[in-house]
């Protein structure tokens, strides 16, 4: 047992020792107190270290400041420098970002409140690096602002993944802008969200009337309903879209679209959202209707007169010479070539000397005529009348081209077959066009999935290091609070705080990036039943704050329960957060119907956002508020927002400051049950 002994002597009138009188203190609670100190110092500074966090204490009367080794190694140093000041961190600050990083010092000094920012430095080997620093005052005996003590931490590896990021995300719209043809990205559930530039080039219309099925305002209404049940259909079963119809330009002429929908799916086979182009076909559409009546025109005139056929064909032949797009061949019925035309010359490449005569399977692959392919069409016209398809054929040097094919077997008067017309079109640009459609879905999809990979495990790698923080920081407020001194009872609150911030932050990060990918199929729900349950999650908060929440009657929608149940969480959650000062909060939610689709409101009293700042809050990390009025992440609009457009509706808010705000999202009737 540790003592302390205190001898005192005590001396006769004469200055002689009469006798001893002393004093023995157990030492024990000290020493224990002392033991404690110390193991909650290295404990903290485990932490600091393990998540390679810098410490350090500003003295803001002669700016001098005590720091941990892992500050002064963040800023270049490998040891710890004899002395640091506020003057030598700014000397680090890049001179672009010191100014307002010294303002935000000021302020929070003049305000007493805290100072948190990003930016960027030069160390001292001259690497340039992102750093984020966050500090807290403390004040001394009197009350006054004596001290300010913080953390510093390396950012640059995700400042350069945010980066990445962004190019990734502007090269796919600058290769999306640069088609020639129009081009859409949808959700799964068929209301899309993007349209490149040349859309809305063609349509003269705005982001905001096409948004979600918008896009219904641009077809002719005759061939809507169609469309729609295509489009639903292949929404049902994940099938590939193609079509063709027609839609309205700016010029108000309406105008044909070959149409393709490619589903991007998940590793399971279900769809996640849809990539799409319309390429305009009207020229194309034009030589078809007058091939299709020049063709009509020349079987009639066939069946009617079998004398008249010689003359027929040649005239045929003779209007069609100046069609280059087109391969016009006339073959007896044994297969051999009787006419050629000039697009037959300008596609196929053979002059008419060179193939009148020969057997026309001389454009075919070689494997095609091992196997009696060219036979088999004409037997399959011959007993159908018409045969027709898409495949490969070949020019005279021997490349190949992707060729559309129709044969036609031509008849006497009495019904018997004396000949074939063959007509072949050249399709190699539009192969190459599904091509590289097919190929920028599997890009996105492939990126997609980098993507959410990226976010899991970044937010793995960051869990790890906050919970190692977050339990020794919350072990040290428990065993230890009221037994340090009151500025290390500070720090560890802060650091609990810190680490609990982040997580909080971390966990909405990854409930933002899952909205759309790992949403749960659309059912019916009841909107009363979703209130419901969002009320009973905020049973505390709705106590606590006196809450008065009514609603109107709600109603039945096709919709992912959970994420409707966050969404309406969020915002009764946002409208008891943000009340006024000694009101209490009263919620009203609304429901009505309109252009096809429900629109729901939640109205509040509390104290209201000013019109310029409409957009911003729907933003990631765009706070209006400092946490020390408003906690949270800046994280819960984004997120309602991103709910909204996966369910093919949209969001937005109505507010004037200290008069409350009104927050609405509408969700579609062509919501379909997954």
């Amino acid at each position: 047992m540790p003592i302390e002994l205190l001898v005192h002597v005590i001396q006769d009138e004469a200055g002689q020792p009469e006798c001893f009188f002393s004093f023995v203190t157990d030492l024990t609670e000290r020493k224990a107190a002392e033991n404690a100190l110390r193991q909650s110092e290295d404990r903290l500074r485990f932490a600091l270290e393990t998540c390679h966090i810098g410490a350090w204490d500003l003295d803001l009367v002669d700016h001098t400041a005590y720091r941990s080794a892992d500050h002064d190694r963040i800023f270049g140093y490998p040891e710890l420098l004899p002395e640091w000041s506020y003057e030598m961190f700014l000397n680090h600050v890049l001179p672009d970002d010191r100014t307002a990083v010294d303002a935000k010092f000021q302020a929070a000094i003049a305000t007493q409140g805290n100072w948190n920012f990003e930016c960027r430095i030069r160390r001292a080997d001259d690497e340039v690096r992102w750093i984020w620093v966050t500090g807290r005052h403390r004040t001394d005996a009197a009350g006054g602002m004596r001290c300010m003590a913080g953390v510093v931490q390396d950012i640059t590896s995700r400042k350069q993944a945010e980066e990445v990021l962004k190019q990734n995300e502007q090269r796919f719209r600058t290769m999306a802008d640069a088609m020639p043809q129009l081009a859409w990205i949808a959700q799964a559930d068929g209301g899309i969200h993007w349209y490149n530039r040349r859309w809305y080039d063609y349509t003269g219309t705005t982001p905001d009337q096409m948004d979600g099925w918008g896009w219904q305002s641009v077809h002719e209404p005759a061939a809507l309903p169609r469309v729609l049940e295509r489009w639903q259909a292949c929404i049902a079963t994940g099938e590939a879209f193609d079509m063709t119809f027609p839609l309205r330009g700016a010029d108000g002429m309406f105008r044909p679209f070959l149409t393709r929908g490619v589903p991007m799916k998940d590793e399971q086979g279900n769809v996640l959202q849809w990539f799409g182009t319309n390429t305009d076909v009207t020229e194309q559409k034009r030589a078809e209707e007058a091939l299709k009546k020049a063709h009509d025109e020349l079987e009639t005139r066939v069946q009617e007169r079998t004398a008249e056929l010689r003359d027929s064909q040649q005239r045929f032949t003779s209007m069609l010479e100046g069609v280059r797009d087109y391969a016009i061949i006339f073959l007896n019925p044994d297969g051999c070539v009787n006419t050629w035309n000039k697009g037959a010359e300008h596609i196929i490449g053979y002059l008419a000397d060179e193939i009148v005569g020969q057997s026309f399977s001389r454009f075919y692959l070689p494997e095609d005529i091992a196997a009696d392919k060219p036979g088999q069409e004409l037997r399959t016209a011959m007993a159908e009348g018409r045969y027709e398809e898409e495949n490969w054929r070949i020019h005279k040097d021997g490349s190949r081209f992707w060729a559309s094919v129709v044969l036609t077997a031509l008849r006497d008067a009495d019904g018997k077959v004396n000949g074939f017309v063959k007509i072949t079109r050249d399709l190699t640009a539009r192969k190459q066009a599904d091509a590289e459609i097919r190929s920028y879905a599997a890009d996105l999809q492939r990126s997609n999935r980098e993507l959410e990979h990226f976010a899991y495990v970044a937010s793995h790698d960051l869990q790890e290091p906050l919970r190692t923080v977050g339990s020794f920081s919350e072990l040290l407020a428990k065993r230890y609070h009221g037994k340090l001194d009151g500025d290390a009872d500070e720090f560890i609150t802060f650091i609990v705080d810190g680490a609990k911030r982040m997580q909080t932050l971390i966990n909405d990060l990854l409930a933002f990036s899952r909205v759309g990918s790992r949403g749960q199929p659309f059912t019916r729900v009841k909107s009363e039943e979703i209130l419901q349950t969002a009320r009973k999650n905020l049973d505390v908060s709705i106590a606590e704050s006196a809450a008065i929440i009514t609603h109107d009657l709600l109603p039945e929608l096709v919709a992912d329960r959970g994420q409707l149940t966050q969404l309406m969480q969020n915002l009764l959650g946002n409208a008891i957060k943000f009340k006024r000062p000694g009101v209490a909060p009263r919620i009203h939610v609304s429901a009505t119907h309109q252009d096809g689709a429900w629109q729901l409101s939640v109205r509040d009293n509390g104290i209201g956002i000013l019109p310029e700042y409409f957009e911003r809050i729907f933003i990631l990390f765009q706070r209006l508020h400092g946490r020390d009025e408003y906690p949270g992440t800046g994280i819960g609009l984004a997120i309602c927002m991103k709910i909204a457009e996966r369910h093919g509706g949209r969001m937005w808010v109505e507010s004037e400051p200290e008069s409350g705000s009104i927050f609405h999202f509408t969700i579609p009737d062509t919501n379909q049950i997954s």
